[in-house]
C-alpha cells in the first residue's frame, strides 16, 4: 500500500546530475538510453564526450605506435637500416618496394595509403 503525497512546489521539475550532483531543471538533462533514470547536466556531458574523446585518441595512439615499433623491427631485421654506403649496393626501388612491404605487414593494409580499395 502506497500514499500518494503531493510534492512541494517546484519540487517536481528538478533533479540532480548524477555525476556532480547539480540541481537542475529535469528537461536540461541529458537521459542515457537504455538507462533513462540517470540524468546528466549539459557541463557533465560535455566533459563525458571530452573524456570519450580522449579515450578514442589514446588508444589510436598506441596502436600506431605499436605498429610503428612493428615496422622498425622488420626494417632492422631485414637490414634497411644499414649507412648509405653500405646500402648503396641495392637499387633505391628496391629499398622503397622493401619498406611499403614492411609497412603493408605492420598495418595490416593491403595497399599503400593513397590508393583506393579496389572491388576484387
Amino acid at each position: 500500500m502506497t500514499a500518494d503525497t503531493p510534492a512541494a512546489a517546484g519540487e517536481t521539475d528538478t533533479s540532480r546530475c548524477w555525476c556532480c550532483g547539480r540541481v537542475t531543471a529535469e528537461d536540461a538533462l541529458v537521459h542515457l538510453g537504455n538507462h533513462p533514470e540517470v540524468g546528466i547536466c549539459v557541463n557533465c556531458a560535455h566533459f563525458l564526450g571530452r573524456k570519450a574523446r580522449d579515450l578514442q585518441a589514446s588508444a589510436m595512439r598506441q596502436r600506431l605506435r605499436g605498429a610503428a615499433e612493428s615496422a622498425r623491427r622488420e626494417v632492422m631485421a631485414r637490414g634497411l637500416a644499414q649507412p648509405a654506403g653500405d646500402r648503396a649496393r641495392a637499387p633505391l626501388d628496391q629499398s622503397a618496394s622493401a619498406l611499403v612491404d614492411v609497412y603493408l605487414a605492420a598495418s595490416g593494409r593491403r595497399e599503400p595509403p593513397g590508393y583506393p580499395a579496389h572491388e576484387r
